[in-house]
């Protein structure tokens, strides 16, 4: 399992990333708390999906594993959502917010061979909730 530093907040995603780690971003930089990401899959009837993943921020805890963490969601197949804090895998397209204060936020992906799946992410000013 190889991690992947995102540079710029467009990432597309290929068989080549099946099984790795995306990582997005610290949120801790006294203004960030919170990641936005949005999932796209490029394909109808896209067969991968994601877990979103967290660890503590700082070059101490580089060696620690990333793990599950909740998230919000705001859209999830096309469907609007309650904003509920859930740590469901994502599988379709999906508007999330990452509440991440001192996390490093990553997401673990799938993605069959010949399909890909955009991922957009952005981190937000102010606290996390």
């Amino acid at each position: 399992m190889a991690i992947t530093s995102v540079i710029g907040r467009a990432y597309r995603l290929t068989n080549a990333d099946d099984g790795n780690i995306l990582q997005l971003g610290d949120a801790v930089n006294g203004r960030t708390g919170t990641w936005l990401i949005q999932c796209d899959p490029a394909v109808v009837g896209f067969t991968g999906g994601f877990i979103v993943l967290g660890r503590a921020y700082g070059q101490a805890c580089a060696a620690a594993p990333y793990i599950p963490i909740p998230y919000r969601r705001i859209n999830l197949g096309n469907v609007a959502s309650d904003r509920a804090l859930v740590s469901d895998p994502i599988a379709d397209v999906a508007l999330i917010e990452v509440p991440a204060n001192g996390i490093s936020v990553a997401l673990e992906v799938t993605v069959p061979f010949g399909q890909t799946c955009w991922v957009y992410s952005w981190p937000l000013n102010g606290s996390a909730t």
